[in-house]
């Protein structure tokens, strides 16, 4: 029923077993830490260093700050969980070394655990400590860093990773592709929004009066916002979405997923050619940043989520989606360079909206280099057939 860890070196109280396990038992607590913090002074009275009292105190606030959590303590070497708990998350991808138990601490904050905190005794005695101070910190760091960074596909771990489909958040509270899509579209138009997670964007655009029809490979678990929702696999062109008088259409998230973006392309032009129908496009940039750090590092990883999504099978700059969509017809309106949605990555929400407020500064002085995303508003350029068509119904009500 429960998994206790006790450290060896003489520090922790055996006898306080069954005030560990008893908040498990209760069906209380998920996870219990026996924390040396909750009563500070008990710490040092019990002969904890004062260097590594101050070292705790500072690695538990960065962590509770990077984590959105406000446990006493990271560090204690006296911990129970509940085998249920252990079950969810996947602690076979752990480190091996000392920072194997900061890995659960984040693998059960992310699935939401319950965890309890109880005071305890600690006793410092002439015991050899063989975790280099230094390093342990920095991994610990490191591991809350990139367990944060994986929310936004930045970094990928397999111990991070929990969910066998992906899910999709509503990123309408901050600069975001959804901000983008749902800003650039007027109120009350008929809108076409394709991709299985619209649903979000799909609610804002229905509160703004908009007549919303959705398309996607996987409906949406909720489709109350769209008046129709078709089940279609976009590789296999446009033909089962209906042909309707669409205002505006979205593509948000799509290009990359497609085999042939340049076909896709050209069809959609088909069918808009001739009307005055907008085109709100987004898509990841693999030139941000990180990218480019990550290649010169030799690194090049495939994950869950972001710009390296596993699903996707082409990637754009700002100049190469310019000249995809120049060469399908389209006249590019406007073009903007859009954050990482850092809120949703630190749970921490000052912090996140500090990093979304730094991203948009550098945005403004590179937006090939700083930008998580591209967007871009589209119209159909005008063909021969078309001037043709206008210029002979212009001669024919000059006639008239």
């Amino acid at each position: 029923d429960a998994v206790v860890l006790l450290h060896g070196d003489g520090q922790y109280a055996p006898e306080m077993l069954l005030d560990m396990i008893k908040p498990l038992a209760d069906g209380q607590s998920d996870v219990v830490f026996g924390s040396r913090m909750l009563r500070r002074n008990d710490a040092l009275k019990g002969g904890m260093p004062y260097y590594k009292f101050v070292a705790n105190i500072c690695l538990t606030t960065l962590q509770n700050r990077l984590l959105g959590k406000r446990l006493s303590e990271f560090h204690t070497g006296y911990r129970a969980y509940s085998t249920a708990a252990l079950r969810r998350v996947p602690f076979r991808y752990n480190s091996d070394w000392f920072d194997f138990d900061t890995d659960i601490i984040i693998q059960m904050v992310d699935k939401d655990a319950r965890i309890a905190e109880i005071a305890i005794p600690t006793h410092y005695g002439d015991e050899i400590c063989h975790v280099h101070n230094v390093r342990y910190g920095l991994a610990i760091l490191k591991a809350c860093l990139q367990s944060r960074l994986q929310k936004v596909g930045i970094f990928y771990h397999r111990k991070f990773d929990y969910e066998h489909v992906a899910s999709f958040s509503d990123k309408s509270a901050f600069t975001s592709s959804h901000t983008f899509a749902v800003e650039n579209t007027a109120v009350k138009e008929t809108t076409l929004v394709i991709g299985t997670g619209s649903a979000h964007v799909a609610h804002h655009l229905h509160n703004k009066g908009c007549v919303v029809h959705g398309a996607g490979l996987v409906p949406p678990k909720n489709t109350t916002d769209f008046s129709t929702f078709i089940t279609t696999n976009l590789n296999n062109g446009l033909a089962e979405i209906p042909a309707l008088p669409y205002q505006s259409i979205l593509l948000l998230d799509i290009l990359e997923h497609l085999h042939n973006p340049e076909q896709f392309m050209e069809e959609l032009f088909d069918r808009v050619k001739g009307t005055n129908t907008r085109i709100i496009l987004t898509t990841p940039n693999i030139a941000f940043i990180i990218m480019r750090l990550m290649l010169l590092f030799g690194r090049f990883e495939y994950g869950k989520r972001g710009i390296l999504d596993k699903t996707h099978t082409r990637l754009f700059t700002f100049p190469s989606l310019k000249r995809l969509c120049e060469q399908s017809h389209f006249v590019i309106e406007h073009v903007e360079g859009i954050p990482a949605p850092f809120p949703l990555a630190l749970k921490n929400e000052g912090l996140g909206r500090f990093m979304l407020k730094i991203n948009r500064l550098l945005i403004r002085l590179n937006k090939g280099m700083f930008s998580f995303q591209i967007g871009v508003v589209l119209t159909p350029k005008q063909d021969f057939e078309n001037l043709l068509a206008r210029t002979l119904d212009s001669q024919k009500n000059n006639k008239n």
